[in-house]
């Protein structure tokens, strides 16, 4: 949720890569940042990973429900929707719960969203964010997920990890 300027999408088809193991990717984003800007970040050279500069540019670049094989193990799709206009297909497996702080975009964070998350979820799903506000982790449990806090990020104390039960 969010797929923003692509680093989970990126990270995870390096991890898929390094483990062999099969993954298909499903992102949204109502408003996606330019192919310009993500090379402005310049991911590919932090994380040393040359190899995936065409895929990370084919992410940014693809048109909204287009499914890309960007490698044996990697399947990549991008709707270009807000969640609320979102209709699944499938259940999900794992959430990168990646929307813009509850300051920014309550609506993002309240019970009903997460509620709503929990229902696109299959059994045993995990949703992870990097907000551990106390708010967000209420509306999680209300909605009836387990939580279960994580070590933050360079500079963040704490993440969260909601699993549905």
């Amino acid at each position: 949720m969010g797929f923003g300027t692509g680093l989970n999408a990126l990270l995870t088809l390096i991890e898929a890569e390094k483990y062999h193991f099969p993954i298909q990717f499903n992102t949204l984003e109502a408003y996606p940042i330019s192919t310009q800007q993500a090379d402005t970040l310049n991911y590919i050279d932090i994380l040393d990973c040359s190899k995936y500069s065409d895929a990370f540019r084919l992410m940014h670049n693809t048109l909204s429900g287009q499914t890309l094989q960007l490698s044996k193990y990697y399947s990549f799709t991008k709707h270009i929707t807000k969640i609320e206009d979102f209709i699944p297909i499938d259940k999900y497996n794992l959430v990168f719960y990646d929307a813009f702080a509850p300051t920014t975009q309550p609506e993002l964070w309240d019970e009903l969203m997460m509620k709503r998350i929990y229902d696109l979820l299959d059994n045993q799903a995990v949703l992870v964010s990097y907000c551990a506000k106390g708010s967000f982790k209420r509306a999680l449990k209300a909605a009836g997920f387990i939580l279960e806090p994580l070590p933050g990020p360079k500079g963040k104390r704490e993440m969260t990890r909601a699993l549905k039960g």
